[in-house]
């Protein structure tokens, strides 16, 4: 199991950050998101639990579910697909805590790459693109 986690503060008020990471059908206005598009709402926001949202970034297309929703202090998400490589998904842990007038962002992403042999050199590259862009799009988020 491979575990990326990012620790950023953010110049914005959580409740900003918090909608801007909850905004699943809007994800393409980051960069490296090729297209992004809620295919199931939430509740009780269509966000929120339940929630199903696409996401392309290059080659690869992930759905992932909304499974934790807390406004501003908590989303938890889980891949259930991915295309064209299969990633085993835990769980994904945005965790944001108001300091002042800045907000605290802790993402926190398991997976695993089940494919023989390679399996581990693959989620190692995976991991530290996946962590890149994390940090690329919380930076986004506060220059946006």
């Amino acid at each position: 199991m491979y575990r990326i986690q990012i620790e950023e503060i953010l110049d914005l008020d959580i409740e900003l950050v918090f909608e801007r990471l909850t905004d699943h059908a809007n994800y393409d206005r980051f960069p490296g998101i090729n297209h992004s598009e809620l295919l199931r709402t939430g509740r009780p926001n269509p966000n929120g639990v339940g929630a199903c949202r696409k996401i392309k970034a290059g080659p690869i297309t992930f759905e992932e579910d909304i499974v934790g929703y807390d406004p501003p202090n908590l989303m938890e998400y889980r891949v259930v697909k991915s295309f064209p490589i299969q990633i085993d998904h835990r769980l994904g842990i945005v965790k944001l805590v108001k300091q002042g007038n800045q907000t605290k962002v802790n993402w926190v992403s398991e997976f695993e790459m089940p494919l023989p042999i390679i399996g581990r050199i693959i989620e190692k590259v995976a991991g530290y693109k996946f962590a890149k862009a994390f940090s690329k799009l919380l930076k986004f988020i506060e220059k946006e």
